[in-house]
């Protein structure tokens, strides 16, 4: 991935995060360890970030963070945002189990 918007990347690198769920084949929804909800998507090889305090307000305001060629998996996203997540609190299946 390559970065399109060097603010956004800053806003949102090293984030702790406490769980994320994958919503859609490009799309996954999650919070951080500070209380905030996130969305991240993949779509026309831009990833972008959307965060907010309340679930309601998710996606209103959407920044467009990095190019991709093939769409990444969601290791890949983690590593490149050097974000911190405990991999049981990742559901990376469109149907999660247990």
């Amino acid at each position: 991935m390559e970065t399109i918007d060097k603010l956004s990347h800053t806003e949102y690198e090293g984030l702790e995060l406490s769980c994320l769920t994958r919503m859609g084949k490009h799309e996954w929804h999650g919070e951080t360890e500070c209380g905030l909800y996130i969305a991240l998507g993949l779509k026309g090889g831009i990833f972008s970030v959307s965060s907010s305090e309340t679930f309601y307000d998710l996606g209103y305001e959407i920044s467009m963070v990095a190019k991709y060629d093939k769409p990444p998996d969601i290791d890949k996203i983690i590593k490149y945002m050097n974000w911190k997540i405990n991999k049981n609190n990742i559901c990376d299946d469109l149907v999660c189990e247990g």
